[in-house]
């Protein structure tokens, strides 16, 4: 159970910090402004984040941490962002 927990607040760490970027962007810039610095910053961070995990943890392998913050991020952007606070 302490390991899932681990693993999951890495991950929910990595969204939340790519949502802030694209929060703070979206303030100052235009749309494909903000979408290129998503694209320049969430590998960035990704690594970052994942350096922590795999220095400190490293409880699970590349591919099933990997696994783990695709799926992650996938369900709470559908569920969050696209159903809650984008909504039609």
């Amino acid at each position: 159970m302490k390991k899932t927990i681990v693993i999951l607040v890495h991950v929910f760490v990595l969204w939340a910090l790519c949502a802030a970027t694209i929060s703070i962007c979206m303030a100052f810039n235009t749309v494909e402004n903000v979408i290129m610095a998503h694209a320049i910053f969430a590998p960035i961070i990704a690594v970052t984040v994942s350096l922590i995990y795999f220095s400190k943890f490293n409880y699970t392998t590349a591919l099933q941490t990997a696994t783990v913050f695709v799926a992650f991020i996938i369900i709470v952007d559908f569920f969050v962002v696209a159903l809650l606070i984008n909504k039609p």
